[in-house]
This record gives structure tokens, C-alpha cells and sequence, in this order.
């Protein structure tokens, strides 16, 4: 069985909201992928076991870039030769259900998931009045 388009746009879309709240601001859907800087994306919302080789492919596709964080989103879940795989690659594991949410399979993405992204604060001109410079100050 095959899932409609829509449902698959829903899924890339939620996938690309918890990339953006875990830091990757820049996440968004390009068709039915999901792009952010420094990463790739492996989106499987069919239900199929993600197996070790659909982890190797990714992998491979990452090459010699090693700071290229990869992310694999499974409605299905993920055979024990994947985890134990992802786990020594460090590929951030997450599973998808049917509502969208993520939860975190491998130690990569218990990682990543505990981030939050920053606010972006702008920094501010002018110095409190109160204190005196760190290298002003006398004993």
C-alpha cells in the first residue's frame, strides 16, 4: 500500500518542525525531502523496517564529510542490525508515528533531541552602568 502524497508532505513537514526545534533552524521541505545545512535526511513514513544497508547507503552518500550530522526518520521502526549499525556510525535514529511526533532510537539522537535551539538574541551596546570592567578592578 502505497501513502497518499499528502500524508508524505505531512510527515516531511513535522520532521523538518523537530529538526527546527532541536537546533537546525534552517530545516525545510524541498518536495518531499528534508534539507538543513550539514545534514542528510532519510525519511521512511511507509511502515517498512529501516534495515542496516538503507544506513550504509545513507553513510555512503555522506562520504568523507564526517561532520555531516545523518538523520533517519522511520515510521516502522528499525531492525536490531540497524541500531547496533547507527549506534557505532553515530546516525541520529528517530521514529515516527502516525501524529507526527519523534522519539528518539540511538544514542546520536538522544543527543541531538536533548538540544533546544537557541533564541536568537541580538548583542546588546551598551554595558551595565553598575559594574566596573573585569580589568579595572582593584582588590
Amino acid at each position: 500500500m502505497t501513502e497518499r502524497p499528502t500524508s508524505l508532505a505531512r510527515t516531511a513537514h513535522a520532521v523538518a518542525a523537530a529538526m527546527r526545534t532541536v537546533g537546525y533552524t534552517d530545516a525545510h521541505v524541498a518536495g518531499d525531502a528534508v534539507l538543513a545545512t550539514r545534514t542528510l535526511v532519510l525519511l521512511e513514513p511507509s511502515g517498512a523496517q529501516v534495515q542496516r544497508s538503507d544506513l550504509q547507503w545513507l553513510v555512503g552518500q555522506r562520504g568523507y564529510e564526517t561532520f555531516v550530522q545523518l538523520f533517519v526518520f522511520a515510521s516502522g521502526g528499525f531492525s536490531a542490525l540497524a541500531l547496533q549499525y547507527g549506534q557505532h556510525m553515530d546516525v541520529a535514529l528517530f521514529t515516527l508515528d502516525p501524529a507526527g511526533r519523534v522519539a528518539a532510537q540511538s544514542p546520536a539522537a538522544h543527543r541531538i533531541s536533548g538540544r533546544r535551539a537557541r533564541p536568537e538574541t541580538k548583542p546588546s551596546a551598551a554595558r551595565p552602568a553598575s559594574r566596573k570592567p573585569w580589568w579595572r578592578r582593584r582588590a
